[in-house]
Formats: structure tokens, sequence, C-alpha cells
């Protein structure tokens, strides 16, 4: 029992010591050379990238659906507008709808809300643009509480990305809704909106 040992140790010996390729050293080799092979891909894609800190996010913020969500509901509702308006006034109101669309799918699409932060910059000009478009008297009922509910609305959204615009001059003729009351609203105007399309 003894001898056995001995010899198996030798044999153990002699197979780390064995340069030939059909020992304990040449497997030891292999593993370390197969080691290093996965490895220069992985370096030359770090080499290529940068430091961790310059590879880009590629998962999308959460709140950036909560933000686009709050962005839709504003869209959509004011889709009703150009039907309750009439002339050149509906033609430009529908042309800025077309411009908030486009931002509104920008939004969507971004990663970050750093990204989104000029974006809505972008939505908060243009819906006053809408607003100044509007004219100061012979205006429905309806028009004025859709043109209430987006611009109460839109602290809410700007807020997301830490953006607190102030109102405009413009802005200050129509009455102030809280937020939930100014969604209702929009929600319910692009449900209408929908219905006649």
């Amino acid at each position: 029992m003894e001898n056995r040992q001995l010899l198996t140790t030798r044999l153990d010996r002699r197979c780390l010591e064995e340069p030939d390729g059909r020992g304990s050293r040449s497997i030891l080799n292999r593993r370390y050379m197969l080691g290093f092979a996965l490895m220069v891909p992985v370096a030359a894609v770090l080499a290529a990238c940068g430091t961790a800190a310059k590879v880009e996010a590629l998962v999308t913020d959460p709140k950036i659906g909560e933000l686009a969500d709050k962005v839709k509901k504003l869209v959509d509702g004011w889709g009703l507008l150009p039907s309750q308006v009439s002339g050149k006034v509906s033609t430009t109101i529908q042309g800025l709808l077309a411009d908030l669309g486009a931002v509104a799918t920008s939004i969507s699409n971004v990663k970050s809300l750093v990204d989104a932060k000029p974006l809505i910059g972008q939505l908060g000009t243009l819906i006053f643009d809408i607003v100044a478009v509007i004219p100061a008297k012979s205006v429905s009922p309806k028009v004025t509480e859709l043109i209430a509910a987006g611009l109460s609305y839109l602290p809410t959204i700007e807020s997301i990305v830490g953006l607190f615009g102030a109102r405009r001059p413009g802005a200050r003729r129509f009455a102030a809704m809280r937020p939930d009351d100014a969604e209702r609203v929009l929600v319910a105007a692009a449900a209408t909106s929908s219905l006649r399309r």
C-alpha cells in the first residue's frame, strides 16, 4: 500500500515536471493560454470604449416612461383644438401640433432625463406658441378649458426633468387647474378627438 502511494506521488511529480504536453503542467499551460485568449477581446473592447464611466447606459431611465405618458396625454388632448377654432388659426394650430407630436416621439425614444430636458424645453416653447395663436376674444369655453388644462399640466411634465418655467404673459388669461383635473380634461378631449377621426 505504501509502495503504491509512493509510486502515485512520483508519477504526479513527474507529470508536473514533464514539459512534453502530456502532464499536468501542460494542462495548466493550456488553461492559462485559453484564459489569456478570452481576455484579449475583452481588453480590446474596454480599450476602445474608454473608461466605464464613458460607456453609454443601455438601460432607459424608468422616469422616461412616465414622462412620455404625460406628454402624450397633453398632445393627444390638444389634438381636439383645431376642430374648436376656424380658418387660419386652425391651420396654424395643426402645424404646431404636428411639431409637438414630433417632439413627443423624440421624448419617448430618449434613455435619460438629461437627454429629455432640452426636448421638454422645446415642448414648452411650442405650447406657448399655440397659446399665442388663440384669439384673446371670441373663443369657446371648450378651447379655454383645453388651453387651461394644458398650461396647468405643463409644470407637472417640466418638474420631472427639473425644469420650472415661468408662465408667459399670454398664458395668464387662462385659469389654473389642479394637475389631476387638468389630466382628466386632456384625457377626455383625446377620447373625443379620436372618435371624430
